[in-house]
């Protein structure tokens, strides 16, 4: 287990700058037209004597007589008993402006559009104590069509104001139809439109964005109106690896089943789509279904199966013991291609490794000046047993295993660099040279690697390496144990010097 934990801690470590870079990134985004200047929240005795609370419950006032710079006036006042938090996203709390549709089912609808934040630090909350009112801003446009129209909290708390007269834009209201907030709400149809027909495409400046908003909703549709939209995204021959990630995902997440059928028909098929389902598989959760997991390992042990190495990545993460008997078998199996049988024992080493000790390693240097050949990893072997370890080793190479992989594609596809010949892992020390290691509980010993002695590193047209990740795995000697991949992978970025 320790090895899960390590990789999710690695995960976890790198999550964390990305989510900080987006964040210093993104926080500059404006979610609507509103000014962002919220004032402090006063007790309702501060109201105008025109605004009036509305006995035990939260009512939102709208003041179409206090308008300025595109901004009018409304009062959010809470005369319940308790306490309310208000969501606010940049002191924008989700109040748009909406206007009653002119023909059909005279509905009220929202017409003005809303761009969420990328920044995480522009979500927050205010509490409204109970008795107090908080003054917001809505906006109302100078120009446009005249119109009854109201304003609207979206989101959480769900409250409209008074109607009067004002103004509003054909323009913003179409983009209000297709925006992210729209499509959290939108039906079949809406989502159909959207997928088939192009709706609201012209709208938006990113192309795909309004897609994967509609493929995200797709997952929350009731199951009959769910599956006729993914039936026909499926029956599509060359949908996007994305969008064809977040069809699975949908079909998954309303119809489990039907996922397992579909997976069942491409395995016992040959048609275009089956290695690329498979590819976007390997980043779902597994399909909780014994016939599917039965086929997968019967045609992960067919060294001519389509697609083998996206279903040897696949079958590891079910950590079954037919799944470890079958990759240890591929691992040896000289009928399997040697990439093949270094990707099963890789598979074998991440899932089942069982050692006592787990292990920290990282390059020498920096990747943005280059590591240098022959590119030294520098490796602590930490003790997680509550004894104290005794092994000996003479080679580096006696206790590590090491994996050289190239990254191929967006979804996480690999290919494994094999080790030049005549490389042997895990062997048996040299008696004439021991190095004699006792390690105690929690603590560590630390031993170095250099990576290109023992693989011969890709290179780039123009003659650069390619960039590569590395990944080790420890044994100890004597252990009867799996060897165990630990840690997440180093990546390097090879230079000479």
């Amino acid at each position: 287990m320790h090895k899960q934990l390590d990789r999710l801690w690695a995960a976890l470590a790198w999550g964390a700058l990305f989510l900080s870079l987006s964040l210093l990134s993104n926080c500059n985004s404006k979610g609507s037209q509103v000014a962002s200047n919220l004032e402090p929240s006063r007790h309702i005795a501060g109201l105008p004597a025109h605004v009036e609370p509305v006995a035990g419950k939260l009512s939102l006032y709208a003041d179409f007589h206090d308008v300025h710079d595109e901004q009018l006036t409304l009062y959010l006042i809470n005369a319940t008993e308790r306490a309310i938090e208000l969501p606010l996203q940049d002191d924008d709390a989700f109040v748009k402006l909406e206007i009653q549709d002119p023909t059909g089912d005279k509905k009220w609808r929202r017409a003005q559009s809303h761009v969420y934040s990328g920044c995480g630090l522009s979500y927050r909350s205010r509490k409204l104590e109970a008795g107090h009112f908080q003054i917001l801003q809505g906006w109302y446009p100078a120009s446009g069509e005249e119109t009854q129209l109201r304003y609207s909290i979206y989101g959480k708390l769900t409250v409209s104001s008074n109607s009067g007269v004002g103004r509003y834009q054909p323009v913003e209201q179409h983009r209000a139809r297709y925006d992210r907030m729209a499509m959290q709400r939108a039906d079949a149809t809406k989502v159909s439109a959207v997928l088939f027909e192009g709706a609201g495409a012209a709208l938006k400046g990113r192309p795909g964005e309004l897609r994967r908003w509609a493929l995200d909703r797709l997952a929350k549709l009731p199951r009959e109106q769910a599956d006729r939209i993914i039936d026909r995204l499926l029956a599509q021959p060359e949908l996007p690896a994305k969008e064809l990630a977040q069809t699975l995902e949908a079909l998954q997440a309303v119809n489990a089943p039907r996922l397992s059928s579909y997976v069942t028909g491409l395995l016992n098929g040959a048609t275009a789509q089956r290695e690329a389902v498979l590819s976007e598989l390997r980043f779902m959760p597994r399909i909780k279904d014994e016939a599917v997991l039965a086929l997968l390992l019967r045609q992960a042990q067919q060294p001519n199966t389509p697609a083998l190495s996206h279903i040897i990545d696949y079958v590891g993460g079910y950590r079954t013991a037919a799944v470890k008997t079958a990759l240890q078998r591929i691992a040896i199996d000289q009928t399997f291609t040697e990439s093949s049988r270094v990707r099963a024992q890789y598979q074998l080493e991440q899932w089942f490794g069982n050692q006592p000790v787990k292990l920290r390693f990282g390059p020498r240097g920096n990747h943005s000046d280059g590591h240098e050949a022959p590119v030294i990893l520098e490796v602590a072997i930490i003790n997680e047993s509550d004894e104290t370890l005794r092994f000996a080793y003479s080679r580096p190479t006696d206790i590590l295993k090491m994996y050289v992989t190239i990254s191929l594609s967006r979804t996480g596809d690999n290919r494994f660099v094999l080790p030049r010949k005549n490389v042997q892992w895990l062997t048996a020390p040299d008696p004439g040279s021991l190095t004699r290691v006792e390690i105690d509980a929690g603590e560590k010993h630390e031993l170095q690697i250099a990576v290109m002695d023992y693989f011969e590193l890709p290179k780039r047209a123009d003659g650069a390496f390619e960039s590569t990740s590395i990944w080790l795995s420890v044994a100890l000697p004597g252990a009867q144990r799996v060897p165990d991949l630990s840690g997440g992978g180093a990546g390097i970025n090879p230079v000479v010097r």
